[in-house]
């Protein structure tokens, strides 16, 4: 699992990117192009991802919501492996902290956490404040012993504290992989492996990667990999066409990210970011692409020389996609193309079959995959649909993938995005009429983008006349699909 992959990959497509190890393991995999999130936020998106659930079920819209406050008999993958005696071990960011006790004590039979663990680099001090880099660690140091000279109170969230102070949002350092949290994470795994499943029960271990979250930190070496001059910008960088303003946010999880010599604008509540530290941004997100990948590929690499890659499917995930300056919006946290789409891999060492699969997906998908492809009764109140059919024949049976958010500056109104093979349709809708039949008399804002003909979303075809059938069709199917999956929940 890995925290704000989009598809930055090159066997998805994205030929600026150096990632040879996921590549690679892509020519015996299945690669789903057109996957996406139900949610773009950490927490709840995992949530979805874990229990094979959508939002709406699970009530986990925010970072903070418990997941089993909200569905104290829920079942996550791993718990349904440990209940169908399998080993279940985890390691790093798995579930988001905040919506979870424990990492979930009912999935694991063992969990790590990263801060824990004996596999950084004994030779370095480890990571401050998320940061290897010295000099940001000293000029952090220093602002905290100004503020703080007997030291910061307990419970002071410092990673917050940092916030519009001084919390650089990119750096490097010389410093080997193990001297950061995901290159002792993966230090960890390949350990574990030697040991998970020696017992002769069958295992399921969950890796959780924080990066590319931002900020954008990783060895030097990674940053290496590209050229800043070469790095393209978002193209489009305003809202589209005869759009709402309410599509889109402000970007302040980046705005929060500030030096003395790194500022913001605001300009019609977007973002404004100079044309450099842009090019800084796109550099430092696939810098960590490319250190996550190496990452994987010690792990891979580890299940090839054990043998153990003979009979163990490797899923590779992003929790969300992300966006790069496209309609001057940065992080996540819309429905939008940039937000929902997001990496889905999974390797079946049954038929080690590359497949490249462009239809549409949804991440609650991989709950009932895994379940066919380990022989396990499948849950029959899982939302998702088992992809073992795609794997074999290259095509999805879904019409849309849908995503859903609650958007900023729309108190109490739930987006919705509806992904086919060319469109996206868009429908805002009162959070009170969740559960209840709605009509189109219940959508507040609307959106089509057709990717087809304007793969950048430059304008919304909501109202064009050459687009009333295709528009008043996905409506329907919107409409139809929300009434029934209300009746459910």
């Amino acid at each position: 699992m890995v925290d704000d992959l989009k598809p930055a990959i090159k066997s998805f497509g994205d030929m600026s990117a150096v990632t040879p190890n996921i590549d690679k393991l892509s020519k015996k995999s299945a690669i789903f192009t057109n996957n996406h999130v139900q949610i773009a936020t950490c927490s709840p998106s995992r949530i979805s991802y874990l229990t094979g659930k959508r939002p709406d079920y699970t009530k986990s819209y925010q970072l903070q919501t418990s997941m089993r406050k909200m569905r104290p008999n829920i079942v996550t993958i791993p718990q349904y492996y440990r209940n169908n005696g399998y080993t279940t071990v985890g390691i790093g960011k798995v579930f988001d902290g905040r919506s979870v006790t424990q990492h979930d004590k009912p999935s694991w039979d063992k969990f790590y956490s990263p801060f824990f663990t004996k596999s950084f680099n004994e030779n370095y001090d480890r990571p401050k404040y998320g940061y290897q880099n010295e000099e940001k660690k000293r000029i952090m140091d220093s602002l905290v012993k100004k503020s703080f000279p007997d030291g910061p109170p307990p419970g002071t969230y410092m990673y917050r504290w940092f916030k519009n102070r001084y919390k650089p949002p990119y750096s490097s350092s010389p410093k080997p992989d193990d001297t950061y949290p995901d290159g002792a994470i993966a230090s960890f795994a390949v350990k574990a492996l030697d040991t998970i499943g020696k017992n002769g029960k069958p295992f399921f271990f969950a890796v959780g990667f924080s990066k590319p979250h931002i900020p954008f930190v990783a060895p030097e070496k990674y940053w290496n990999y590209y050229n800043k001059e070469d790095i393209t910008l978002a193209s489009f960088q305003e809202r589209a066409e005869n759009s709402s303003r309410k599509i889109y946010h402000s970007s302040g999880e980046l705005r929060g990210h500030v030096t003395p010599e790194i500022k913001y604008g605001l300009k019609n509540g977007l973002a404004e970011v100079n044309e450099d530290i842009q090019k800084n941004l796109v550099h430092g997100y696939y810098a960590c692409v490319s250190f996550i990948d190496a990452q994987i590929g010690k792990i891979v690499d580890k299940l090839e020389s054990t043998g153990l890659i003979k009979n163990t499917i490797i899923v590779i995930w992003g929790d969300h996609g992300y966006h790069l300056g496209d309609h001057s919006l940065w992080n996540k946290h819309t429905v939008l193309e940039q937000a929902t789409r997001t990496a889905l891999l999974i390797y079946d060492p049954s038929t080690n079959k590359p497949q490249v699969i462009d239809s549409p997906t949804e991440s609650i998908d991989v709950f009932p995959t895994l379940c066919d492809l380990t022989n396990l009764n499948k849950l029959n109140y899982l939302d998702g649909k088992s992809l073992k059919s795609s794997m074999d024949n290259g095509v999805s049976s879904k019409k849309y993938a849908v995503s859903q958010f609650e958007m900023f500056g729309s108190k109490n109104k739930m987006a919705y995005g509806f992904r086919s093979n060319k469109f996206r349709y868009i429908m805002f809708i009162d959070k009170q009429n969740i559960g209840k039949n709605i009509s189109k008399n219940d959508i507040e804002i609307e959106a089509l983008f057709d990717y087809k003909n304007d793969p950048n979303e430059t304008k919304n075809f909501i109202g064009y006349d050459n687009y009333l059938v295709i528009e008043n069709q996905i409506r329907n199917d919107a409409i139809n699909f929300l009434n029934n999956y209300f009746k459910k929940i």
